[in-house]
């Protein structure tokens, strides 16, 4: 249950992920930081569902 819980924002961030083109020195400034957010939304939303199955001894 905790996990379907996540799914929609692992889900969401992922795919935001995957809809960017990769980082290169050309690029405007605004595009590279939408990439870089992109990231950190998946990191930020793996580390939360780590963080609360560990809360609930559930396996990852």
């Amino acid at each position: 249950m905790l996990e379907e819980a996540f799914r929609p924002l692992l889900l969401l961030a992922s795919d935001s992920l995957e809809a960017t083109p990769p980082l290169c020195a050309t690029m405007p400034p605004e595009a590279a930081e939408r990439i870089v957010r992109a990231y950190i939304s998946v990191h930020w939303a793996r580390g939360a569902q780590t963080a609360a199955m560990a809360l609930y001894n559930a396996p990852v």
